[in-house]
C-alpha cells in the first residue's frame, strides 16, 4: 500500500479532509490490528493493507474555540498515541486513547480523553482499559495537572467523571495588545443583576498571572494573581438580586480596592501590578480556563451583566461614582479605556475603539440597567455519573511510566510524585515551593530513584510495593512466565519474581 497526498477511492486530494488542525493520519507507526482491521495511530487498515475510506472529520464553528468533537466509532476502538507509541517524550499534552479518533490543537488535544479512555499510559484486557492518566477535572486547558490511576470499562466514561451539564454561557475576548495589563494599574467595572451568590463577572488570565471580578456568597470580590501568588478584596454587602455597580481597582500603589455602587467597601495589599500579559484570554460571565481565584472553574455567572469597561488605569473615586451614578462621559472619550461593551448593539461590540469585540456562547440580549444587558445562565452543577462495579480510581505517590497487566494484577512503575501542582501553582514565589519543584524535576530525571507497585486489577488497592534504583524507561516494563522484565534508566534489565 503506498501512503501518498490522494485518497486512493476518490482520487481527491488529502486536504480535503482538513479540519481545523486536523488530517487523515500518515505518520508511520507501529502497527496493531483487533484481529478484523489493522492500525496506524486512528487510521485503520484492511487486512489486505488497505486504507478504509476516508471518512470526513468533524468540523467545529470557530477556528479558535471551536475545536471539533473527538466524535468515536465503537467499531474500530483500539489502542493508540497520537503522537506515536513509540515517542518517550512523555510530553504533557500527548498521551494514550482506546478509540478511534482524536482532535489535536491548543483547545482540541485533551477532547478525546472527555469521551474515551485516555491516559499517560494504558493496558487493556477484554472488558477494561487500565490507565494512568488526568483527573477529569483536568481534560482541559490548563497549566496544572493531577493523575490517577484508573479502571473503566471500555465504553462507558472514566470513574468519577460527571455527566456533562448544560454548556457555559459566557463572552469571550481574545486577546490583543490593547489588552495587554502589563506593568499597568488597572480598573475593571460593570453592572451586574446577580440570581446566584457565586460566578465571575469578568476574568483574565489563570493561575500565574491575572484578575477577576466575581462573586462568591453573594458578596462582590475582586482579585489579582501576579506570579502565582494571589490577593482579594471582599465588600460584606450581599448584592444577590439587585442592580449594582462594581468596580475592582489595582492601584499603582500595589492597593487593591472594591468600589459597590461608587463607593469604596474595602481595600488590601496586593503584590504588585502584572509582570506580563497573562496566558489566558478573556471571558465575560464565566473564569472558563484555570481559575484565578480562589474557587472552582468554570465558576460561571448567572444573571445579568452590563456596562461593562477595562481600563489601564486606576480610577479615582470621583471617576468611580460618576459611572454608579450614570454621569461618566461616553466610551470613545475616556483615557486608557481597553475595553467598553454596553450590548446595546447586536453581540458584544467594543465601544472603546480598540476593536476588542467578544464572542457570545449561550448568553441572550435582556434589558439591562442602561439599554440592553446580557442575561447569562450560568452552568447547572453535573452530576457524578454513576460508576460501574467494573470501575475505580484512585491517587498513587507516583507518575507512573511503566504499565502491564498480569492476570489479576496491574504493575505500575516510575519515579515518585512529590507535589501538589494546583497548590504549588499558587505560590510560585513561595521558596520552598521552588525548592519542592526542583525535587520533583530531579526525581523526574531519576535522582530520588522509582517506585513499584502491584494492585488489584478488580478493585485498585494495592496489593505490594518496593523501591526501584531507576525508573524505567517509557513503556519498559513487561510481565512474562511469572516474572517481570523492567527496562531503567540507568542502562539496565531487571527480571523480578515473586516469592
Amino acid at each position: 500500500t503506498v501512503l501518498d497526498d490522494r485518497d486512493r477511492e476518490t482520487g481527491k486530494d488529502l486536504q480535503a479532509w482538513v479540519s481545523w488542525l486536523n488530517m487523515p493520519p500518515a505518520l508511520p507507526d507501529v502497527l496493531s490490528s483487533d484481529g478484523r482491521l489493522i492500525y496506524m495511530r486512528s487510521q485503520a487498515f484492511g487486512l489486505d493493507a488497505v486504507r478504509l475510506p476516508l471518512k470526513d472529520i468533524s468540523r467545529g464553528t470557530d477556528a479558535d474555540h471551536g475545536a471539533p468533537p473527538a466524535t468515536q466509532d465503537p467499531a474500530q476502538a483500539h489502542l493508540f498515541s497520537p503522537t506515536g507509541l513509540l515517542d518517550d517524550a512523555w510530553f504533557h499534552r500527548s498521551y494514550w486513547l482506546y478509540g478511534s479518533n482524536f482532535v489535536s490543537g491548543w483547545c482540541g488535544y485533551f477532547l478525546a480523553g472527555k469521551s474515551t479512555p485516555a491516559g499517560r499510559i494504558l493496558v487493556f484486557d477484554d472488558a477494561r482499559v487500565y490507565g494512568f492518566g488526568r483527573k477529569p477535572q483536568f481534560y482541559r486547558w490548563t497549566t496544572p495537572i493531577e493523575h490517577h490511576l484508573f479502571a473503566t470499562g471500555k465504553t462507558t466514561p472514566i470513574a468519577g467523571r460527571t455527566t456533562s451539564g448544560p454548556p457555559v454561557s459566557l463572552i469571550r475576548v481574545g486577546k490583543s495588545k490593547s489588552l495587554d495589563p502589563t506593568a499597568k494599574p488597572l480598573t475593571v467595572a460593570a453592572w451586574v443583576k446577580p440570581e446566584r451568590p457565586a460566578g465571575a463577572v469578568l476574568a483574565r488570565g489563570g493561575g500565574n498571572h491575572g484578575y477577576v471580578l466575581f462573586l462568591q456568597g453573594g458578596r462582590p470580590h475582586f482579585a489579582v494573581r501576579i506570579k502565582g501568588q494571589a490577593a482579594s478584596v471582599a465588600a460584606k454587602a450581599n448584592v444577590v438580586g439587585r442592580w449594582v455597580h462594581l468596580a475592582g481597582v489595582l492601584t499603582a500603589e500595589k492597593d487593591l480596592r472594591i468600589f459597590v455602587d461608587g463607593q469604596l467597601a474595602a481595600s488590601a495589599a496586593a503584590p504588585g501590578l502584572m509582570a506580563e500579559d497573562p496566558l489566558e484570554a478573556m471571558e465575560i460571565g464565566a473564569d472558563d480556563g484555570s481559575a484565578v481565584g480562589e474557587y472552582t472553574v468554570p465558576f460561571a455567572f448567572t444573571g445579568l451583566i452590563d456596562e461593562v469597561r477595562v481600563w489601564h488605569r486606576a480610577l479615582a473615586a470621583e471617576e468611580i461614582a460618576r459611572h454608579a451614578a450614570g454621569t461618566a462621559p461616553a466610551a470613545a472619550g475616556e483615557a486608557e479605556l481597553a475595553l467598553a461593551c454596553s450590548f446595546d448593539k447586536p453581540g458584544a461590540r467594543d465601544a472603546s475603539g480598540n476593536k476588542n469585540h467578544g464572542k457570545v456562547e449561550g448568553a441572550r440580549p435582556a434589558a439591562g440597567k442602561v439599554g440592553k444587558a446580557m442575561q447569562f445562565g450560568g452552568k447547572a452543577e453535573a452530576a457524578p455519573a454513576p460508576a460501574p462495579a467494573d470501575q475505580w480510581h484512585t491517587d498513587v505517590p507516583l507518575l507512573a511510566r511503566g504499565m502491564v497487566l498480569a492476570g489479576e494484577t496491574l504493575f505500575i512503575a516510575g519515579p515518585p510524585d512529590l507535589i501538589d501542582e494546583t497548590q504549588a501553582m499558587k505560590q510560585m514565589d513561595d521558596p520552598a515551593v521552588a525548592a519542592a519543584l526542583a525535587d520533583q524535576a530531579a526525581a523526574f530525571e531519576g535522582a530520588k530513584g522509582a517506585l513499584l507497585w502491584a494492585v488489584s486489577a478488580a478493585t485498585g488497592e494495592k496489593v505490594a510495593e518496593r523501591p526501584l534504583d531507576a525508573p524505567p524507561v517509557f513503556d519498559g516494563l513487561i510481565a512474562a512466565n511469572g516474572r517481570l522484565y523492567l527496562s531503567t534508566t540507568d542502562g539496565k534489565v531487571l527480571c523480578l519474581a515473586g516469592e
